[in-house]
């Protein structure tokens, strides 16, 4: 037998001490609940190794320091990594990455900032793992493995349709192609200078009371991912372009007009366009 790493002069005869049922009940739950095997000696000089559970992250696996990468699928199309190559003193980073168990590749794409790596565009693929390691020489600074829905962030919502209802107005939109999505819809009217958001709804569908058919109104809509169902590293679309209610003849035939064109409806709304052209944000998140 050979003596323990490092030991300090103990016998390299001396028995290793047995297995006993409850180690293997330990070892048995570590592996049945997923934890991660963490290694130390105590303090003291005892001889016994202690393991320390450590819970894994649900549905993905990030590991390394990583603080600074970011991680974007756009709407499923493709994922994109970016991070600053101030935090890495200066280094080129590379990325290495696979789905299932393909073999690894290089990063078709890099993105550059000042002559040195900033970042990477990946394809993206429904339903499958996929693996990302980032590098600095030899030391993985970012390694994550999972789902690349885990990092969604959805297209804006288009085509926005208006309907007026005595005193209120529903907003409807196609929904978009994936599952478990939220909808926001916000308006605001002439001088306001603030949004005013609807409710989450599980629907492209929300009917937004309370408003005067007589005035200018702007309204968007954005969709957010639910967390319960991606997780808590997705983002929420942009907001979508901005759809004007225009007064028309509302009494008797309840008639509208509505326009996702700015520069069309200025005639008809003078105050909005002159709270528009002030106001924070001009439309913009």
């Amino acid at each position: 037998m050979t003596a323990g790493g490092g030991g300090g002069g103990e016998a390299s005869g001396e028995p290793r001490p047995a297995v006993t049922s409850s180690r293997r009940r330990r070892r048995r739950h570590v592996a049945r609940n997923g934890w991660r095997r963490r290694r130390r000696r105590p303090r003291g000089g005892g001889g016994d190794v202690i393991i320390s559970r450590v819970p894994r992250v649900a549905g993905a696996e990030i590991l390394g320091r990583g603080c600074d990468v970011t991680v974007v699928c756009r709407d499923l199309r493709d994922v994109e990594v970016t991070w600053d190559p101030a935090e890495h003193a200066g280094a080129n980073l590379s990325l290495t990455w696979r789905y299932n168990r393909e073999p690894r590749r290089p990063c078709p794409r890099y993105f550059l900032s000042g002559g040195l790596t900033s970042g990477c565009v990946l394809p993206a693929r429904r339903l499958h793992s996929l693996e990302i390691d980032v590098r600095r020489g030899a030391e993985s600074v970012f390694y994550r493995k999972g789902l690349a829905s885990a990092f969604l962030k959805p297209r804006p919502p288009d085509d926005l349709a208006l309907q007026w209802l005595e005193d209120a107005v529903r907003v409807t939109c196609p929904a978009l192609s994936h599952p478990n999505l939220d909808y926001v819809i916000q308006h605001r009217g002439p001088g306001d200078s603030e949004w005013v958001a609807s409710a989450p709804a599980p629907s492209c569908n929300v009917t937004v009371g309370g408003v005067d058919p007589s005035s200018c109104l702007d309204f968007r809509a954005r969709a957010s991912p639910r967390e319960a169902f991606y997780g808590s590293d997705t983002q929420p679309s942009d907001w979508s372009r901005v759809t004007r209610w225009r007064p028309g003849d509302v009494t008797g035939a309840r008639s509208w007009a509505v326009t996702s064109r700015l520069g069309t409806a200025w005639g008809r709304c003078p105050q909005l366009a002159k709270a528009w052209r002030a106001g924070p944000g001009r439309g913009r998140r």
